[in-house]
């Protein structure tokens, strides 16, 4: 493995401890603008990064004295994961660094806390969906009740706090507050919008055409999903020292479209994904949720308007709208809209140097929009 060069700063002050996760990122990552691996070290090198937060992770949300919330905070945090997030903040870290502000531990503190962000909204958003699976198991409230799961995701939310200090940036401080009540604001979008999509079916359908149907979705998936990608990304990039507000912007703006694209998909897979993983098609359409298919298929089926006019009252109305979204272009057109968001993402970047870690967020981009779980 390539030896880490002496300007990595790995003696940040930090309450976490990635000295023993696989020896931590000093030997995960040796990347410097002087001296890139090739593709195939690069990528085992981010791997064992991402591996590094992962286990220090897992060591900080079972440093507790109570046993059920060490055991349900790793119930999650555990399980086979794509690890998105912390890729995203140590990709966009290294894709930014310079001679003068090389990659460091700090970024690897943040890759955790995001990641950490995630773990509790996973764990709030089973409680609020009564989710009996994730992923084909149990889930969380399934199997520690309501009550420990809520606690446990407020647990996660508190320890990472305590991280972002450890920080010393008070922008980065700033921003992590922002991730999480923008999250919270999606998720209250979202089950409003169930409810006053059914209610305003009728008139919508009747005189207008769907700007605001569609405005409305992509602020909801922006809140719900791409605040964490975008402001994670915009942290990472403030971590260095004397970057320039375009390169600033340009992080921002890649995981805010990184992010939206990521969700249309997820909204696709509601529709065609493996139902083997717990979640039947159509799910989020039972639960009133209007996604891209959706909007796709009432714009195109006279159908899907007469159901949603009476509200999905009739019986079969969810199957039918299900079978309508399956025989229209909507799934098509929303796989044509991911990957519109997605070279979005690779054009804000454009304007960075080029680099192994460059290269692998425009894979990023493009991976995003073929994935099928």
């Amino acid at each position: 493995m390539t030896p880490v060069p002496s300007s990595l700063d790995l003696n940040t002050s930090s309450t976490t401890d990635l000295r023993d996760a696989q020896s931590g990122f000093s030997q995960g990552v040796a990347l410097t603008t002087a001296e890139m691996p090739s593709s195939t070290s690069f990528q085992h090198d981010l791997d064992c990064a991402v591996d590094a937060v992962r286990q220090s992770l897992l060591s900080t949300v079972t440093s507790t004295t109570s046993e059920i919330l060490g055991e349900l905070a790793a119930y999650y945090a555990s399980r086979p994961s794509k690890q998105m997030r912390p890729r995203l903040v140590l990709l966009l870290a290294q894709a930014t660094a310079t001679e003068f502000s090389p990659i460091s531990r700090k970024h690897l503190c943040l890759a955790e806390i995001v990641e950490m962000i995630h773990v509790a909204s996973l764990l709030h958003d089973d409680v609020l969906d009564n989710a009996a699976t994730r992923r084909g198991d149990i889930s969380a409230p399934a199997k520690y009740g309501n009550k420990s799961t809520v606690l446990t995701g407020d647990f996660l939310l508190a320890k990472l706090m305590t991280l972002a200090v450890s920080l010393g940036n008070w922008e980065v401080a700033q921003e992590i507050p922002e991730m999480i009540g923008e999250l919270i604001e999606g998720e209250l979008r979202q089950a409003e919008g169930a409810h006053d999509a059914l209610r305003a079916a009728g008139t919508l359908i009747q005189g207008t055409n769907y700007d605001i149907l569609w405005a409305n979705y992509i602020n909801r998936i922006y809140l719900k999903t791409g605040t964490l990608f975008a402001r994670s990304g915009k942290c990472s990039v403030l971590l260095h020292k004397d970057i320039s507000q375009d390169v600033i912007d340009s992080a921002y703006e890649y995981g805010r479209n990184l992010g939206i694209a990521f969700q249309i998909v997820d909204d696709i897979l509601d529709f065609t994904g493996d139902e083997c993983l717990g979640k039947p098609h159509g799910n989020d359409l039972r639960d009133g949720i209007i996604t891209a298919p959706v909007l796709f298929a009432l714009e195109e089926s006279a159908d899907m308007q007469d159901i949603f006019s009476r509200g999905f009252s009739q019986p079969g109305d969810i199957d039918k709208a299900i079978c309508i979204v399956n025989s229209t272009q909507a799934l098509q057109r929303s796989e044509q809209m991911a990957v519109e968001y997605a070279e979005r993402a690779c054009l804000s970047i454009s304007n960075l140097k080029s680099s192994s870690a460059k290269t692998a967020l425009e894979a990023l981009s493009k991976w995003i929009t073929v994935r099928r779980h």
